[in-house]
């Protein structure tokens, strides 16, 4: 059978965003769906941006015929992140003898930037041109800055919240049946640790319910989380992360049943929310 007409477009994709590898322009243009449409696209949410070879190398090197192929290449920013959270395992069924209970987990996606070695930078440019004369005040207007990779201290926090989550909902202090979970997650970055929070949450929620000897395990659904960040491109990837993932925004009327999430731009060094919240946030008041 011959291959659908989607799998060139999911393929050079998958080349940039999970492999984090550049393409050059012109396949980018034949394969993916939307041509420059979706390349202008990808360009104006700063997840892409276009290098021109020619920039880099000797022109002599070049009008004498040193290089050949397309001189412009799309290269990554961010990349896709996969997390599985496994079942809780204080919740185990000794009595469940055919394990099903404990097979429910949940598959988390992440966007995020780049480890800054890849990007070789720690800044990211907000414009698809930079001018080649650009002082520093242009540029620094032009850029803000990188959120922060998703590396071992991240992965190792989630692995601890999921070690110890089940007994902390358990212990006497935090016993009410129920009671929706809060979470405040401050430098939320890409919102890594509320989210896999939440989704814990709902590991929970699914575990006790199916069968758990005691209700006291379980909390309220539709966890809340407050995510606070001074960079906003930060915010922006935990608002999309948010909703990659199945959750809802606190500025969503419609809501859902997983969970809402709030962002709120804030130094903390200073102590200054510089961002107006939603008036319905009332969870850090």
């Amino acid at each position: 059978a011959s291959n659908p007409t989607w799998l060139p477009s999911l393929q050079s994709l998958a080349t940039l965003f999970l492999l984090a590898s550049s393409i050059p322009k012109c396949v980018f243009l034949r394969h993916v769906i939307g041509g420059q449409d979706s390349l202008n696209l990808l360009l104006r949410l700063g997840v892409v941006y276009v290098f021109d070879i020619t920039k880099e190398l000797n022109e002599d090197f070049i009008r004498n015929g040193g290089f050949e192929g397309d001189t412009e290449w799309i290269v990554p920013l961010v990349h896709l992140f996969p997390l599985e959270v496994p079942p809780l395992p204080q919740l185990i069924d000794n009595n469940n003898t055919n394990g099903t209970k404990m097979k429910k987990r949940q598959n988390l996606v992440f966007m995020t930037d780049l480890h800054p070695n890849a990007l070789q930078m720690t800044s990211i440019p907000t414009t698809t041109v930079m001018p080649l004369n650009a002082t520093k005040s242009t540029i620094e207007s032009e850029t803000e800055g990188a959120v922060m990779y998703i590396g071992p201290d991240s992965m190792a926090l989630v692995h601890h919240l999921h070690a110890s989550f089940a007994e902390y909902v358990q212990s006497a202090s935090h016993n009410t049946p129920r009671e929706p979970m809060k979470i405040l997650d401050v430098c939320t970055g890409s919102g890594v640790q509320a989210l896999s929070l939440m989704a814990m949450c709902d590991l929970l929620n699914w575990q006790s319910d199916g069968g758990s000897e005691s209700r006291g395990t379980s909390i309220g659904p539709n966890a809340m989380a407050v995510a606070l960040d001074v960079n906003d491109r930060a915010l922006r990837f935990t608002n999309f992360n948010a909703l990659l993932n199945g959750f809802s925004l606190l500025s969503d009327s419609n809501g859902g049943t997983r969970g809402t999430i709030a962002t709120i731009k804030a130094d903390l060094l200073s102590g200054k929310v510089l961002s107006e919240h939603d008036p319905e946030l009332t969870i850090v008041d």
